[in-house]
């Protein structure tokens, strides 16, 4: 078996790669990986035939079969009560031939394509077809982009995910980051902007005709209270609150401020506006992922909605501000692109986790980078100015 795949292997390096610019033939790779799928069937089946050809044994009559397979406990061969008793499982049958597909499929997925195709983004490893890292990315994304770039030994190379059947490209290295904003041409940012302007089920231009009026409803459902949702305990001297939404809080606060005035919270209270916001941040990598029809809510849920944002372009148009953003961490290439040294392919979509993947590059805070440091930049000035993203 080893010798079968050390010679089809050079057969294969030898056919299929003619020069380090040329690309597989797609037809060669097909037999290549048919040929492979056929000897480990045939390395299987003397295996496994014992199991899957199962057939009545009369009492005393001589078997060849392995006494460790004699002993397994689907197999009788002294009953008389049950002559057929050999043949009462043989509806496990195509379950049993189905046990080797799933390290077929791993096998061919993360092993073969990697290396019949080098110049691709290697795709994270995944247990459920089509479904992905759907989990992950819905629960916590960022650990999602940290267990990827760990998980290729942090060499921040471009690799690619799988959600819901659709792959995305993940940059998270500073340099490759600058080389994609560099190229709007072939990695373009108004596909995603249309993408994301236009509501689930409707075309871009039939939007124009389901425009909906800003809900006045939206100032009156806002109470004026405090939730004090980071408060984790207190005393009569002291409150413990979390440290991660007390953070957020001040953040998303100063923001506000800095941006509105005191104008904003005549609408809405703080604490509820900042609670939206906060509520937003952490799944606004959803609206920019565009789940499939079939992950996404009725239309009946969104009846009561402000604005289309096609109306919002329309406004920012009136207003002379034609140039679409350019800092939206995510892109669509329209042409096959080198970023990173990976060829990247029209049709997936390019995310740039630019919220924490970047504070966690040793380039960036230095050889520490992973480690908590609240006096990081107090202590040493010249870090901060150094370090600048």
């Amino acid at each position: 078996m080893q010798r079968w795949i050390a010679e089809d292997t050079i057969k294969a390096k030898t056919t299929i790669y003619q020069g380090p610019d040329k690309a597989p033939d797609a037809f060669l790779t097909l037999k290549l990986a048919v040929g492979f799928l056929a000897g480990i069937q045939k390395w299987v089946t003397p295996i496994t035939s014992p199991y899957l050809a199962v057939r009545a044994v009369q009492p005393g009559q001589a078997t060849t079969l392995p006494s460790c397979l004699a002993r397994s406990p689907v197999l009788t061969f002294d009953s008389p009560a049950s002559p057929h008793s050999l043949t009462r499982h043989n509806y496990l049958r195509p379950f049993r031939r189905l046990q080797t597909l799933p390290c077929l499929l791993r096998l061919w997925r993360f092993t073969l394509v990697p290396a019949l195709y080098p110049d691709s983004p290697k795709s994270l490893p995944y247990l459920i077809p089509y479904f992905g890292h759907l989990f992950g990315m819905s629960r916590n994304p960022g650990k999602v982009f940290t267990t990827g770039r760990k998980y290729f030994k942090n060499t921040r190379e471009p690799f690619s995910l799988i959600v819901l059947g659709q792959e995305y490209y993940i940059v998270t290295s500073p340099s490759d980051i600058m080389a994609v904003f560099k190229d709007p041409t072939k990695l373009d940012y108004d596909l995603v902007a249309r993408r994301v302007s236009t509501p689930p089920g409707t075309g871009f231009d039939r939007s124009t005709h389901n425009l909906a009026s800003s809900s006045p409803k939206m100032c009156a459902n806002i109470e004026p209270k405090v939730p004090a949702k980071s408060l984790l305990s207190s005393t009569h001297v002291s409150k413990t609150v979390s440290l991660w939404k007390w953070c957020a809080y001040s953040l998303m606060e100063s923001a506000t401020w800095a941006f509105f005035g005191d104008a904003i919270f005549e609408i809405a209270a703080p604490e509820e506006l900042f609670a939206i916001m906060y509520k937003y941040d952490m799944d606004a990598w959803k609206v920019h992922a565009r789940y499939p029809p079939v992950g996404c809510q009725g239309g009946e849920k969104r009846e009561d909605a402000a604005w289309s944002i096609k109306t919002l372009d329309e406004g920012m148009i009136e207003a002379g501000v034609t140039e679409p953003g350019q800092r939206a961490c995510s892109r669509k290439p329209t042409a096959p692109v080198a970023i990173g040294g990976k060829a990247l392919e029209p049709g997936r979509t390019l995310l740039m986790p630019l919220q924490a993947e970047p504070f966690f590059n040793p380039d960036v805070l230095g050889p520490d980078a992973d480690r908590f440091d609240p006096w990081r930049f107090v202590s040493n000035k010249e870090s901060a100015a150094d370090h600048q993203l």
